[in-house]
């Protein structure tokens, strides 16, 4: 169920993508889960039924070939040059991305 139908509005798990490979991937589906915002067809999933909470798996990295992750630097480099609101969880490589249903 890591990548499903049910799934592609709410989180991406990024384990086994290239740096270039998640980036792609996680803009993509962050535009199709803001068009899917703004026609109505995904529902916000916050309280206040605007947010929407995007949650992107990273993981901590710790099979790199030096410990570090790689995908979680580069997740973080991509949400702050778009100019993404989101939080981040360094050490365990996860972002909640704040899509709003009116942007």
């Amino acid at each position: 169920m890591r990548h499903s139908p049910e799934t592609i509005h709410q989180f991406i798990d990024l384990i086994g993508f290239t740096k270039e490979e998640a980036v792609e991937i996680t803009q993509r589906r962050i535009q199709i889960t803001q068009k899917a915002l703004a026609s109505g067809e995904c529902k916000p999933n916050t309280g206040n039924n605007e947010d929407h909470i995007y949650k992107v798996i990273a993981h901590r990295g710790k099979h790199s070939a030096n410990g570090q992750g790689v995908l979680k630097f580069a997740m973080k480099e991509w949400l702050e040059t778009w100019g993404f609101d989101h939080y981040q969880n360094m050490v365990d490589g996860v972002f909640l991305v704040r899509l709003r249903s009116s942007d």
